[in-house]
């Protein structure tokens, strides 16, 4: 046999193709040995405008294989050599594959055909009438979609049946389904759990008799039959709270809503039910909550509404009685954190209010006490039979019974104990015991606040009289260190003293050095002093000289009494004229006393530890005052002699400059007159000469020019420093300048062997600077290191630096001379200075060369830098501005 497979791709199968419709593709597999029959069946089918695509096969082998690639249809002989339509449909039933397998085969019984028919082929094609197999491939096609929905339904059913059972079984509400006669159907666990019957016990039977109470079971029974009368139902797509009953005949609340279960007929109603038990109770307690917070809050007003702690309290107390009326007394005792005791500061409720806070005990003991120590509420059902119990009358005479104490706590401290007492034996229950420690803990947050405004107000007072003290200290401070004249500074340190301590007498005694004793320099009342014989005080003598001498304070508050007094006062002045305080304290400079600050009063005092140290500091700034103006007067006498010492040497360094100015020009005068003459000989203008006498000539020449230099040095020195020199602006070319320099060197007739080389521009650099200045700059630095270079070369570079924002001329004079030190070269462009100043020294000159070129470098705006090492030589950086 052979086989055949053809490949469709068919777009649907849910109508038969029409001939005007597009090819169809098909996957054919074609069990079948004659390959011609297998071209048959695919130009039948192409001509039924499928596009088939196909394999044939004969063994069972191949049909298995070709199976796995899953062909739309499958066309088979019954009967092959090695194979069988029978065999191919058991194979395919076993792969479970839905392919639909249509025989078509030379003859058949009608038996056969049946046969195969129930073994699940989709039909059968004789091959003599193979028109109908393009209708029956499209028939089993069709059957094999419709048999795909079905499964894709059956499928979507379970999974419905399957999420509401689900629902049915984990919901948290009851879920009751139920007939058009009330009979229940549906009965889920939460249901079962909830009204504590068995699913079993109530499929069947009647709704109405077995969750809803007597009392509305006729109103749910009259619901149901309007409902299927008129259609309408007043629970139905509604929320309701009604009450429901349990196996045991017990009621409680449920929340209903029912709706109908579409298209079903007869009618079918589902229930949902949900207990709100606890949700009633929470409901309860948040109004009762409610009611607890609106009280908490009219007591909170009503504690803040006053600033007086004694008045929030009793607010606080009247209060309580309307809220707890089981309060037939209320008192509030507060600690006393100084004492260690406990004070009545409130009481409500009781008549005779005096007597009970005169015998309320003042310390720690009984049931307060263990309210204080455990910071916990006590109770006592009946304080006459508590062991614990004092004053046990004071309780009985106004037939108080039960106590609650609840302590008042604020930041973890217990500040007293809220008492609360009942005429009447009664248990305090929880919520009354909360309600009242949080009145205590309002009550305590009142207290503390009260406590802590009165400890602001104390603090306020303390600040404020610390402002004025240092307000006081400052303007002392400012005048001793302000002010020179030290009689004024006294009198202010006076008037601080008086306007703050209200002093009857302040005095101030100051060593004098000249009397060596102590002098009264100020008083507020000098007549006193005066009348008192109190003026002067020699040294350690009374008490006055004596703090003076040691250094230490004396303070009395009531001479009269005091024998310490007695003991040590040699003239007894302020007894004699009725003064009673008295303190003397030592008025200390850094390293010496200075005199002794006295204050007295008329009356007995006692100086607050504050107070003695604001009196100590303001005698601290006396001293002070003191020290300053002493070295005032020592400044002053110095200032005088420097002043003088400096006219001197002003009128020195004016001799000197004028003598140099005048020695200059004096020197300067023959000596142009003798290069000139000597010039004259040498030109041979007066007559022949020989050459050693032109040689001698030579030398006197060079060294009158070095003197001349030497001269003009000195000279534009002496300029410099009469500040006469100024900067002369004027546009030349640079390299005519730089030209010239190099001219003028090439006739040096120094005998060293050293190269002078030169690198600078050689087209025209037109700028505007002096000339003259920037020449003598470049001689200065080129003669600086020739002289101090003996072999190798001295280079000079000129670099022209344009920018939008800079122009500079770069100067570098570099050498290979003996270099310089980092010690000197901070000091190589002082005046004078040379690198050896010692008198067998190598090299000549005064050392102003470097000392002009700084000056000219400055009056330029330009600056130098020098980099050298020692044995190395030396390279010096100028860099000028210039304008174009």
């Amino acid at each position: 046999m052979r086989y055949l497979l053809a490949r469709v791709t068919a777009v649907g199968f849910s109508a038969m193709p029409k001939k005007e419709s597009t090819t169809a593709p098909l996957r054919i597999l074609i069990v079948e040995d004659r390959a011609a029959d297998a071209e048959l069946m695919a130009a039948e089918l192409r001509r039924a405008r499928f596009d088939p695509s196909w394999k044939r096969v004969e063994t069972e082998a191949e049909y298995l294989t070709e199976l796995q690639n899953s062909p739309d249809v499958i066309l088979a002989d019954n009967t092959l050599p090695q194979f069988s339509a029978s065999r191919a449909l058991k194979l395919l039933k076993e792969s479970n594959l839905d392919i639909p397998l249509i025989v078509v085969t030379g003859s058949i019984t009608e038996e056969i055909a049946v046969e195969r028919i129930k073994q699940g082929a989709a039909d059968y094609i004789v091959k003599d009438r193979m028109t109908r197999l393009a209708s029956a491939v499209e028939r089993a096609l069709k059957e094999k979609q419709l048999r795909a929905e079905k499964r894709t339904s059956d499928a979507s059913l379970r999974a419905s049946e399957a999420r509401k059972g689900a629902i049915m079984d984990s919901a948290l509400d009851c879920i009751i389904t139920m007939d058009d006669e009330g009979k229940i159907i549906e009965f889920n666990p939460a249901a079962e759990r909830t009204f504590a019957y068995a699913r079993a016990e109530v499929i069947g039977k009647e709704m109405a008799n077995l969750i809803i109470p007597p009392s509305l079971r006729d109103k749910h029974r009259h619901g149901l039959a309007h409902y299927l009368t008129t259609g309408e139902g007043p629970a139905l797509g509604k929320r309701l709270e009604i009450t429901a009953m349990r196996a045991d005949a017990s009621e409680f609340p449920v929340e209903l809503s029912i709706v109908r279960i579409p298209d079903s007929e007869p009618p079918q109603f589902t229930g949902f039910i949900r207990d709100i038990t606890e949700r009633k109770r929470r409901e309860e307690e948040i109004h009762r909550n409610l009611e607890r917070i609106r009280a908490l809050h009219e007591i909170d007003v009503a504690i803040t509404s006053s600033l007086d702690l004694g008045s929030r309290l009793n607010i606080l107390l009247e209060k309580i009685e309307l809220f707890v009326p089981i309060a037939a007394a209320t008192t509030v005792r507060l600690l006393n954190q100084e004492t260690g005791g406990i004070e009545s500061v409130a009481c409500r409720g009781i008549s005779d209010e005096e007597e009970w806070r005169a015998r309320a005990p003042t310390t720690l003991s009984g049931r307060t006490q263990m309210v204080v120590k455990s910071m916990e509420v006590v109770t006592v059902r009946n304080i006459h039979t508590d062991l614990t119990a004092g004053n046990l009358d004071l309780f009985q005479a106004r037939g108080l019974v039960s106590y609650l104490g609840v302590p008042l706590l604020a930041q973890g401290e217990v500040l007293g104990v809220l008492g609360l007492y009942t005429k009447r034996e009664h248990e305090f229950d929880k919520e009354e015991i909360d309600f009242l420690v949080t009145l205590a803990g309002q009550a305590a947050i009142a207290i503390n606040n009260a406590q802590l405004y009165a400890e602001v107000k104390k603090r306020e007072l303390r600040l404020d009289e610390s402002r004025r003290n240092l307000e006081a200290l400052y303007t002392i401070t400012a005048a001793a260190s302000q002010s020179l004249e030290l009689d004024s500074v006294l009198k202010q340190v006076i008037l601080k003293i008086s306007d703050i301590f209200g002093f009857d007498t302040t005095m101030i005694y100051l060593y004098d050095k000249q009397r060596t004793e102590l002098r009264l320099r100020a008083s507020t009342e000098s007549e006193t002093g005066r009348r008192m014989g109190l003026l002067s005080f020699p040294r350690g003598k009374g008490n006055v000289g004596r703090v003076a001498e040691t250094g230490e304070a004396l303070v009395f508050e009531d001479i009269k009494t005091d024998p310490v007094y007695q003991r040590t006062s040699d003239s007894k002045q302020a007894a004699a004229h009725a003064f009673s305080f008295f303190a003397a304290l030592p008025i200390k400079g850094a390293m010496k006393n200075l005199g002794t600050l006295l204050c007295i009063g008329n009356r007995p005092r006692k100086l607050a530890a504050n107070q003695f140290q604001l009196l100590t500091s303001m005698a601290d700034q006396i001293a002070i005052a003191v020290r300053n103006n002493e070295l005032y007067e020592e400044v002053k006498s110095r200032a005088q002699e420097l002043q003088q010492k400096a006219s001197e040497l002003e009128t020195a360094n004016r001799t000197k400059d004028e003598f140099l100015s005048v020695m200059s020009h004096e020197l300067r005068t023959p000596l142009s007159v003798v290069m000139g003459y000597a010039g004259m000989i040498k030109e041979k203008m007066l007559g022949d000469i020989n050459p050693q006498q032109e040689a001698a000539l030579q030398k006197m020449l060079s060294r009158a020019n070095d003197q001349l230099n030497l001269i003009n040095t000195i000279m534009q020195t002496t300029q410099l420093e009469a500040k006469a020199v100024s900067a002369n602006y004027e546009f030349f070319d640079l390299r005519d300048l730089l030209d010239q320099l190099k001219s003028d060197y090439q006739v040096h007739t120094d005998k060293k062997k050293v190269s002078l080389i030169w690198h600078y521009p050689t087209a025209a650099v037109p700028i505007k600077s002096d000339n003259s200045k920037l020449k003598q700059i470049l001689q200065n630095l080129i003669n600086n290191a020739l002289k101090f270079t003996d072999r190798g070369s001295v280079t000079v570079s000129v670099r022209v630096t344009l920018t939008p924002n800079f122009r500079f001329v770069e100067f570098n004079v570099a050498d290979t001379g003996i270099g310089i030190s980092a010690q000197q070269l901070s000091l190589i462009f002082g005046k004078f200075h040379q690198v050896d100043s010692s008198e067998t020294r190598l090299y000549g000159g005064v050392g102003l060369g470097l000392y002009i070129v700084q000056n000219f470098i400055d009056l330029l705006g330009g600056k130098i830098e020098v980099e050298s090492e020692v044995g190395k030589g030396s390279t010096f950086t100028v860099k000028i501005p210039y304008a174009t």
